[in-house]
């Protein structure tokens, strides 16, 4: 028996919606099907997702209570591929998907992978929020988790993701990855991701949860362009309120006005720096909105993982 080329590793926790999609999809690949292998990390899922997976011919691994980043640990550790194909439950392959991620790789023996495609339905928020990239073959800082190839033995010799980070894994991987390899970004390796949010809301409980890993990230990169505007955001908004506070106080209302021109003017500084970085000015009224929403739930997040940081510090 020949070794195999790819083992396709899928973190899942209640993910009986999209996985059947997600598993079919892997089922149409025009690499055959002797080439790869599937293997879904179950979360301790309450639905049907481990009789989903077991459906497709699919090794199982069950690993109740961990985080993301172990769970494609736990599915590296069993992988019997020359590469490891890191996929969300969420996400639908395009049938080439796995010959494309192989020749990007055999191009460049590196990370590779590319950002998510919206789907053909997608609305607003989705349409302006993921317009935000570029066409091409390029180095990059990051490839999310959910689309990303990363040969076997490089992985290892990272040293796998952060299993202490609650999110961000991925971004962390990658700088970590940078260290000792490329991290490119290929978009021809493409994945429709059926996840993202549909409403402001989601928006932002999206980006409550990024910004729980962004100090792992930061242990890396002190000088990354998210969180030096998220503290900027912080540090102006915390002037707002005391603005407030002293504008009722009747004092003067200067504080009040330079801080939220402050917020305005890193608001709309970073549209046009994503525009000229993008070339994409289509969506900069919706971005500008986004951005707003982006900084303040990333703010929130990042006050609550230092007071959680703080806490477990002292006891």
């Amino acid at each position: 028996m020949h070794s195999l080329a790819v083992s396709v590793i899928i973190p899942a926790l209640n993910a009986e919606q999209h996985l059947k999609t997600c598993l079919a999809a892997l089922r149409r690949q025009s690499l055959p099907f002797d080439q790869f292998e599937i293997i879904v990390v179950d979360n301790g899922s309450t639905d049907n997702t481990c009789q989903v997976a077991t459906s497709f011919s699919a090794t199982l691994l069950v690993h109740p209570g961990i985080r993301v980043g172990a769970l494609r640990n736990r599915g590296a550790v069993v992988a019997k591929g020359a590469v490891l194909a890191f996929l969300d439950s969420d996400c639908i392959p395009e049938p080439n998907w796995l010959e494309r991620g192989l020749e990007s790789l055999a191009q460049l023996p590196s990370i590779t992978g590319a950002p998510y495609e919206t789907p053909p339905d997608a609305n607003w928020l989705q349409r302006a929020w993921f317009s935000q990239r570029k066409a091409g073959r390029r180095e990059s800082e990051l490839i999310n988790s959910g689309n990303l190839f990363v040969p076997k033995a490089i992985f290892h010799t990272i040293g796998g993701f952060d299993e202490t980070l609650q999110s961000g894994e991925d971004a962390e991987f990658c700088l970590r990855a940078k260290q000792h390899t490329s991290v490119v970004i290929d978009d021809r390796i493409r994945v429709v991701h059926l996840g993202n949010p549909n409403t402001l809301g989601e928006f932002c409980r999206r980006e409550l949860w990024y910004g729980l890993g962004a100090l792992g990230s930061a242990k890396l990169n002190l000088a990354d362009k998210p969180l030096i505007g998220t503290l900027l955001f912080l540090l102006f908004t915390l002037m707002q309120c005391v603005g407030i506070l002293s504008f009722f106080l009747g004092a003067s209302h200067s504080l009040l006005l330079i801080s939220t021109l402050l917020v305005i003017g890193l608001v709309v500084l970073t549209v046009f720096y994503r525009g000229l970085q993008y070339q994409n000015w289509q969506h900069a009224l919706p971005l500008a909105l986004l951005y707003y929403l982006y900084y303040a739930s990333r703010s929130l997040a990042l006050v609550y993982a230092l007071r959680e940081k703080h806490y477990y510090h002292r006891t």
